[in-house]
């Protein structure tokens, strides 16, 4: 009986680590865009500009006497004198009192130097995280959020393996189809996807799977890749949505749903090396893109913004917009860029925006 009880007991311990392990996989497919490279870096300028803060209110503090002790010569003096009647005690007070003055007076000029230095240093800190979060998310501003870009990645060779916990790992291949460029530049794509197991057309469980590349600023570690064949491996926990018994594993079906896909430039990485385009292509994000989606207007700004930003058809920003007629808009990414050449502006990327296939 107490076996049981403790086998009981360790499934019970491992499925609560399990639903912490399927939360963590979900809270990771939240970060998309350029935030999923930058986060942890933000976090940190966040805490050290904070702590900074905190630095200079205790070196004003020491500055304004805070700490030092320091009295009035003049003030100990006549006390000491009035309390003893004799001007000579009250001379020495003075004396012995000026004395601790410098000494508190030398401490606090110490202090003010140990503080200034200790600021100058994270002060250089500050700076050197802010400008690489800065180059960083400047040279990767293209950054285009569609989950239409999964009709790019063939996923296959899955397996799933049943857990002591009774849950399940679901094991698979992820290939790009195609070369993947944006803006004369190789691009990189990268996302999160929901992974369900079917039997017998009903979803038995369902887990979160994120490509490789959180708080990476090398995007040729991220993503799904960036060259036809490029291949990663998928893992992921899958947790039963209710207890089922007698499961055939042979049977389960995966079906892969987009959370977020998009492509991001991958700067310095020019495509010189990919297979020439032909006269028929266009240049938007992904090389092979339906034909369907060549023609029509796919991306809008509205040009009287003080700060330009570039929304696909269906980012809420321009779908729930009640002046859509002031939204201008462009057919492909290359008639974007050379709208900004022509007119020497910047046209920011939406980092928000979601192509929702219907």
């Amino acid at each position: 009986m107490k076996l049981v009880l403790d086998i009981e007991k360790k499934i019970f311990d491992l499925r609560n680590k399990e639903s912490d392990e399927l939360k963590d996989a979900f809270d990771k497919t939240k970060l998309f865009g350029i935030e999923k490279y930058s986060n942890s870096k933000q976090v940190l300028l966040k805490k050290k500009q904070e702590d900074l803060k905190e630095s200079e209110k205790t070196r004003k503090w020491i500055a304004n006497g805070g700490g030092s002790g320091t009295l009035d010569p003049a003030i100990m003096g006549g006390l000491s004198a009035g309390i003893t009647g004799s001007n000579v005690v009250g001379v020495a007070t003075a004396y012995q009192t000026e004395q601790k003055n410098m000494t508190a007076k030398n401490q606090q000029v110490a202090g003010l130097m140990v503080m200034s230095s200790a600021i100058d240093h994270k002060t250089e800190e500050i700076d050197k995280l802010a400008t690489e979060l800065y180059n960083f998310e400047h040279d990767h501003s293209d950054c285009y959020i569609d989950n239409s870009y999964i009709s790019e990645i063939t996923f296959d060779n899955w397996k799933c393996t049943l857990r002591e916990s009774g849950n399940l790992t679901v094991t698979g291949i992820a290939t790009l189809r195609n070369d993947i460029s944006l803006l004369q530049h190789d691009g990189v794509i990268d996302g999160s996807i929901k992974i369900s197991c079917f039997v017998n057309n009903k979803v038995i469980a369902e887990g979160y799977y994120s490509a490789p590349g959180f708080n990476c600023f090398d995007l040729s570690k991220a993503g799904f890749g960036s060259s036809k064949g490029d291949t990663i491996s998928i893992s992921a926990l899958c947790v039963f949505k209710e207890e089922i018994k007698d499961i055939d594993i042979d049977e389960v079906s995966i079906v892969v749903t987009p959370i977020y896909m998009w492509v991001i430039k991958n700067k310095g990485t020019k495509n010189k090396n990919k297979t020439k385009k032909s006269s028929t292509e266009t240049d938007e994000p992904v090389q092979s893109l339906k034909s369907s989606r060549q023609k029509s207007n796919r991306y809008f700004v509205k040009l009287s913004n003080s700060v330009k930003t570039l929304h696909t058809k269906n980012c809420p920003v321009y779908k729930n917009s009640n002046s859509k007629e002031s939204f201008t808009g462009f057919s492909s990414i290359k008639e974007v860029a050379e709208f900004e050449k022509e007119n020497s502006i910047m046209i920011h990327r939406c980092q928000r925006c979601m192509y929702n296939k219907k």
